[in-house]
């Protein structure tokens, strides 16, 4: 079961970062075109990382009290390794130390 509130926040996070990056990337843009104007960004991404910060620390804060993680993130028990062969060791084709490495049969 899913937790709306948790995907509400998350969806207003995201909003607010896709927004960041946009003036962000309109700011670098205008000052690739020596636009004047480019100063006029700063106060706008200013604002626009404030509310990313807030979206985030909102969405984390919400994760941390309702431990409402998405089932991909939950934690679960470690994976076993798989054991390496011993004995599979490479070792080069011919009578010679060059040529291509090759595994044994």
């Amino acid at each position: 079961m899913a937790c709306e509130e948790r995907e509400r926040l998350l969806k207003e996070w995201m909003d607010c970062l896709i927004r960041l990056r946009l003036l962000q990337g309109q700011e670098l843009a205008s000052l690739k075109m020596n636009d004047p104007d480019y100063r006029n960004f700063e106060s706008r991404i200013q604002i626009a990382r404030a509310a990313d910060v807030e979206a985030c620390r909102a969405y984390c804060q919400h994760v941390d009290q309702h431990e409402c993680l998405p089932s991909m993130h939950k934690r679960q028990p470690p994976r076993k390794r798989s054991k390496i062969h011993r004995g599979q060791q490479w070792r080069r084709s011919g009578s010679g130390s060059s040529g291509p490495r090759t595994r044994p049969n």
